[in-house]
């Protein structure tokens, strides 16, 4: 009783009481049971009554030396004497999830990067190289060197075709044990007949394709008779069953369930977007879980736990959710110490996760029907500057996988390659495609905001604005006008997203996005809530030892297992899409003599000392220097490679060299964008680097 006096106090009663106090550590977790409008004077008072220790004094006492915890616990072994038993066993089928597909990607994070010793060559000398199968094609094999940061590695013809040939020849010789959370139909992958099978090792049945053995997964459960009852679930006596178990109805309850909370009217009325929060946030707590689903218990200085999600307001009823489902399918989810769940069959908890997916998607479908009778306004698209060729690919990319379904990704393109300009090339067709009607949220640092407005704006052809801190403390995407809101990584965490998902978010340099901070945990909680999520990066790698930070990123974006282990995380990075630079840029010194006419340069500008033009003399010595120079250098290196390109500083130089190589070779600029000619002649300030010289090759 007297812990629910304090829950009744913060209007919340169904919470648990308090347990996440008692369970976990005194004072953590009551952040999310109190009102947000409390000051953390107020909470440390609570936490005082409640645990009998001031946690403003330093360490508290552990949780089994709280009188309160204590006593609770002792009330929850006395209920334990008269707790429910588990009802017994009718049959072992289930028809409905007899077959469960699984994604391609299983057999590649099973199978893992694999690594081989290509043999030296007249070309090359002796090196290890990692193969990764493919996630859509197990036979579409990736190649790679082992993740460096030596610039010797940075050599764009060190992986030749030869070696990649050698290595994928090696791959298919070996027998590959697989290590999965799923209980797949072998436990060894071999290439037979053309293609990747799975086999038992030792049986003597012959291998699977793994294309059929995918589609065709068992999946035994044993029924349990009648509902679950109205308990929680930790007063249940659990059974041992030689299969998952699931109570008689559970596919038909949990599609029910999920229904209720987001159409509670019917499916003609309006979405209730609360239940559709705790829906969405239940999602991503069951997403990549294998072993534990666990609700994050934050401090009351709001510390996280690496990869630790922030709490919600809404944690509460999403426990309430999870706990019902694990009533339901115990075989999928059991209660530990709250707010805790282990996962007791991985792929049980997937048929679960798929199916609260599919009302979600539901749910999208009758708000894109609602927003296209509501008629709100429309994009206005201007002009954009023309992309480069690469530009061009990864914008196609991104858009075929957005078609195929896939709205998560993560692109990694180099420094000055045009991030900005391919993201703002897929929101344009998006927007053409009727993908996106609603605004686009674009995450950036804070020294990338003004360089990112800008390009928006002037090359891209797109309406932007910057979002001032506290000048939009609550976003309704809804109600806003479609345009893109370039907001701060720091000002997202003190923001309110009602409606998450009628946004499209970009988050740019994700890299800054990776440690267990508040700011990491809001980012990472709008990306999976959106409507579907860009995050651009130069430095996918930003630690060389711990690669759990990206691999958090890489499992939002993959629908198979993705672990930080034995670089496990490349089979899911080889996925990315990814463009870096390929040029063997090299500089070349070298002296060279340019006749100079002297005799004519000291009568047109120095007849005499008194009458001199020292500084016109100078440039005009210049101008014949770089002219004769730069004129040689071109006609000699256009005899041996495909195209030039020349930088100056202003127009009228580029339209005077561009006139010395003639107009059948050289072209400026806009010419110079689209153009195939040779040579390129371009001022410094609209020089695109990189850009220009790949598609001059």
């Amino acid at each position: 009783a007297k812990v629910l006096v304090h829950a009744e106090k913060a209007e919340n009663v169904e919470v648990m009481d308090l347990s996440w106090a008692f369970d976990q550590h005194p004072c953590r977790g009551i952040s999310s049971l109190i009102p947000g409008d409390m000051s953390v004077k107020e909470k440390h008072a609570i936490v005082w009554k409640q645990s009998g220790s001031n946690p403003r004094r330093g360490r508290l006492p552990p949780c089994d030396e709280v009188v309160a915890a204590a006593q609770r616990r002792l009330c929850y072994s006395a209920l334990g004497l008269w707790s429910v038993e588990e009802p017994p066993v009718v049959r072992s089928d289930f028809a409905d999830l007899s077959n469960v597909e699984l994604d391609p990607g299983v057999l590649s994070s099973a199978v893992g990067p694999v690594q081989i010793r290509v043999a030296k060559t007249s070309v090359h000398g002796a090196m290890n190289v990692l193969a990764v199968l493919g996630t859509s094609d197990p036979s579409d094999v990736t190649v790679m060197l082992p993740p460096s940061r030596s610039s010797a590695d940075l050599t764009p013809d060190k992986l030749t075709q030869e070696i990649r040939d050698d290595a994928v020849q090696q791959m298919q010789q070996i027998q590959h044990p697989l290590n999965s959370p799923f209980s797949l139909p072998g436990n060894t992958a071999v290439f037979h007949e053309g293609r990747w099978c799975v086999v038992r090792k030792g049986s003597s049945t012959p291998p699977v394709p793994w294309d059929e053995a995918r589609r065709n997964i068992k999946l035994e459960v044993c029924r349990l008779e009648g509902s679950p009852p109205p308990v929680p679930s930790f007063l249940v006596k659990r059974g041992k069953h030689a299969a998952p178990a699931v109570h008689e109805g559970a596919e038909a309850w949990i599609t029910c369930r999920a229904r209720s909370l987001v159409f509670p009217d019917g499916k003609d009325a309006p979405i209730d977007s609360r239940g559709r929060a705790i829906l969405q946030r239940s999602v991503n707590m069951l997403h990549q879980k294998t072993t534990s689903v666990a609700l994050p218990v934050p401090r009351l200085d709001g510390g996280l736990a690496p990869g630790e999600m922030k709490a919600a307001p809404l944690d509460a009823a999403v426990f309430s959710l999870l706990d019902e489902i694990s009533s339901w399918f115990p075989g999928a989810l059991l209660p530990r110490t709250c707010p805790v769940f282990h996962v007791t069959n991985t792929l049980l908890l997937r048929v679960i996760e798929s199916k609260l997916v599919s009302v979600l998607s539901e749910a999208q479908q009758a708000e894109t029907s609602e927003n296209e009778q509501k008629k709100q306004g429309k994009w206005k698209l201007n002009d954009a500057r023309p992309l480069m060729l690469n530009q061009k690919e990864v914008a196609q990319e991104l858009i075929d996988r957005w078609e195929a379904g896939h709205r998560q990704n993560i692109l990694v393109m180099d420094t000055g390659f045009g991030k900005t300009q391919s993201a703002a090339e897929v929101i344009r067709r998006l927007i053409v495609l009727k993908q996106i009607p609603g605004p686009v949220l674009w995450v950036s640092p804070p020294e990338a905001q003004d360089s990112s407005l800008s390009e928006l704006t002037t090359n891209c052809g797109l309406e932007a604005t910057i979002i001032k801190k506290n000048s939009h403390p609550v976003f309704v995407a809804s109600s806003q006008k479609p345009s893109i809101y370039i907001v701060k990584h720091d000002h997202v965490r003190q923001m309110e997203f009602p409606d998450p998902w009628n946004v499209f978010t970009v988050v740019d340099e994700v890299h800054t996005c990776y440690n267990a901070t508040q700011r990491t945990s809001v980012v990472k909680d709008l990306c999976q809530n959106s409507l579907g999520f860009l995050a651009m990066t130069a430095t996918p790698v930003k630690a060389a030892a711990n690669h759990e930070e990206h691999a958090q990123w890489l499992r939002m974006c993959s629908q198979f297992p993705v672990s930080a282990k034995k670089f496990n995380w490349l089979v899911a990075a080889s996925r990315i899409v990814s463009r870096r630079i390929e040029l063997g840029i090299a500089q070349v010194s070298e002296v060279r003599r340019v006749k100079i006419p002297i005799d004519t340069l000291r009568a047109k500008y120095i007849p005499s000392l008194r009458d001199s033009q020292w500084l016109a003399a100078a440039a005009e010595v210049y101008r014949l220097l770089q002219a004769d120079t730069v004129v040689r250098v071109v006609e000699e290196e256009l005899d041996k490679t495909g195209g030039v390109l020349v930088e100056v500083r202003t127009k009228e130089e580029a339209a005077e060299f561009a006139h010395r190589f003639g107009q059948e070779r050289a072209c400026t600029l806009p010419e110079a964008m689209t153009s195939q000619k040779p040579v390129a002649v371009v001022t410094s300030d609209q020089c695109l680097g990189y850009n220009w010289a790949s598609r001059l090759g």
